[in-house]
């Protein structure tokens, strides 16, 4: 009876730490240079896909992220993904404001469109990713993304995806679109080359 005691209490942690908020970078099948995936971006769902501009030659990246459902999780598996495509001066809302402020430069609060392309214009070109994925009900999931030159305001990239996840939100309906933002950072930079 005295294992019991000190047996309930153990599997409580560990069960805390099953839960616990661990983020690790994401995997790419070395094969393919994608991520596992079992279901792609439907062809119908890319809007627009313009490799003319290389994402890497912009000096800052602003992240604009949302969802409905772990969206801590959600905004580094985008950030990762960018990093590991090679872009790595990504910025968040509150680190882009931070780093205006630095360069002596005021932010409009909310931040605008045309804050960016004044900061884009005069201190450094700012490229605007925004994602948001949202969980409709039960397993139906939209994840939507578009990549835009903030001193132009030309979209690079727009996509949405649509799914109704049978069995891994990450792998039906996270992976199909970041597989298709590093394909397209791969064609951009190669196109604009």
């Amino acid at each position: 009876m005295a294992n019991w005691r000190f047996l309930i209490p153990a599997v409580a942690v560990a069960m805390l730490n099953a839960c616990a908020t661990t983020y690790q970078p994401l995997q790419v099948d070395p094969k393919t240079a994608l991520y596992p995936t079992s279901t792609n971006v439907d062809p119908g769902g890319v809007q627009t896909f313009v490799t003319t501009t290389d994402p890497k030659s912009f000096p800052a990246v602003l992240l604009l992220s949302e969802s409905s459902f772990r969206p801590a999780n959600f905004s580094f598996m985008i950030r990762d993904a960018l990093a590991q495509a090679g872009i790595t001066h990504v910025y968040t809302t509150e680190e882009f404001r931070a780093m205006a402020q630095d360069q002596k430069f005021s932010t409009a609060d909310p931040l605008d469109s045309q804050t960016i392309k004044h900061y884009s214009e005069t201190v450094a070109r700012v490229l605007v990713v925004s994602a948001s994925f949202t969980n409709n009900g039960d397993a139906n999931t939209l994840t939507t993304l578009s990549v835009q030159d903030g001193g132009t305001g030309q979209v690079l990239l727009k996509l949405d995806h649509t799914r109704l996840v049978w069995w891994s939100f990450d792998k039906e309906a996270l992976y199909p679109v970041l597989n298709k933002l590093r394909e397209w950072v791969k064609a951009s930079t190669a196109g604009a080359a």
